[in-house]
């Protein structure tokens, strides 16, 4: 179980460094570069240090191009091997970036929110997921978990976006209307079905 808070690492990084340094109460990092327009590159000695330190992972937001390609989160985790790096939201089910994950020892892949994501690739919605999806059911959520288990056995970190698995299109019109109930109904199905290795 992991906790994450959301950092900036361009802006005021000196009191957030002494903030966390006179904390205890966490378990992680998360670095939203959508929301404050950084990228992994952007991660000073200040901030490594710290995570070295204390041993505890980064989680980075991921997109599909530009400050939130999920490419620089693992080039990230390949520059600092001793760090653990998470990328999040399955890095958009992009095919390559999961396979690649696959070669980078200290590189794992969040999960969240894991059934707005199946329902992207159910419906081929690439303003939310990348184009070169990983090939998959998504109208069956169980079935897709225990693909990507194949896939990335003992890198797969489940995690919820709760109360964040409602998306709006450009219009506002909201598309996808998910609970955190609808998450957890997902690990209960595997249980009951057997899969509790993959849970």
């Amino acid at each position: 179980h992991t906790c994450s808070s959301f950092f900036d690492m361009v802006d005021k990084t000196d009191e957030q460094i002494q903030y966390l340094r006179s904390e205890q109460g966490y378990f992680g990092i998360k670095v939203h570069t959508l929301a404050t327009r950084s990228s992994p590159q952007d991660v000073g000695s200040g901030f490594l240090t710290l995570l070295r330190e204390r041993n505890i992972p980064i989680t980075f937001h991921t997109g599909k191009e530009g400050n939130v390609d999920p490419r620089l989160v693992i080039r990230f985790a390949r520059e600092n091997p001793d760090i653990r790096v998470s990328l999040a939201h399955l890095a958009g089910l992009d095919h390559d970036v999961l396979t690649a994950a696959t070669q980078v020892e200290n590189l794992f892949v969040d999960t969240s929110p894991f059934v707005s994501i199946c329902y992207f690739g159910e419906k081929g919605w690439t303003r939310y997921i990348a184009e070169n999806i990983f090939t998959c059911d998504f109208s069956d959520p169980v079935a897709v978990m225990i693909q990507l288990y194949r896939l990335l056995p003992e890198k797969l970190i489940w995690g919820t976006d709760d109360p964040f698995s409602s998306f709006s299109n450009r219009k506002g019109e909201l598309v996808t209307d998910f609970s955190y109930q609808d998450e957890i109904a997902v690990l209960d199905k595997l249980w009951r079905g057997g899969y509790k290795e993959v849970v």
